[in-house]
């Protein structure tokens, strides 16, 4: 629900969802809907979008509705968390949309922003500490054997 549109004397226009109204003479009353965009971000990244009059940003692991007027040309991205992450892009009812990419939105619709572990990064990650670990064993041992010792 987006807003009333009243017209004639006793008349409501806003956007409270429920009013009372005294009706002394015709009036008309017309209810105001925006469809929702049910944006869903996946663990992994943030997804930033925007479009005339607004723009924001939403979290992950959650699914957010977004109110837009019909017809509503919505640009999305998806913000991975570096090194950890990466962006897969956008999955709607009609297939997979690019991490940023532009829509229309003219009816109730859903979109989700899928991310994916960096494997290539954990991995070099996960090699670096073991070889640090490593030397860090090694100068301890050799601390041990005292000086001069090989």
């Amino acid at each position: 629900f987006e807003r009333w549109i009243g017209g004639g004397p006793s008349s409501y226009s806003g956007n409270l969802s429920a009013m009372t109204l005294v009706v002394n003479s015709p009036i008309t009353e017309e209810a105001v809907f925006y469809p929702g965009l049910n944006l869903t971000v996946q663990v992994g990244g943030t997804v930033s979008y925007s479009y005339p009059g607004a723009s924001g940003s939403k979290g992950s692991g959650a699914t957010y509705t977004l109110f837009v007027p019909p017809g509503t040309t919505m640009t999305i991205a998806e913000h991975p968390i570096p090194v950890l992450y990466t962006a897969k892009g956008f999955v709607t009812s009609q297939g997979v949309l690019p991490p940023n990419a532009t829509i229309v939105v003219n009816s109730p619709s859903a979109i989700t922003a899928e991310f994916e572990p960096n494997y290539t990064s954990i991995a070099l990650i996960g090699a670096v500490v073991v070889v640090a670990l490593l030397i860090a064993l090694l100068m301890v041992a050799r601390a041990r054997r005292g000086p001069g010792a090989v």
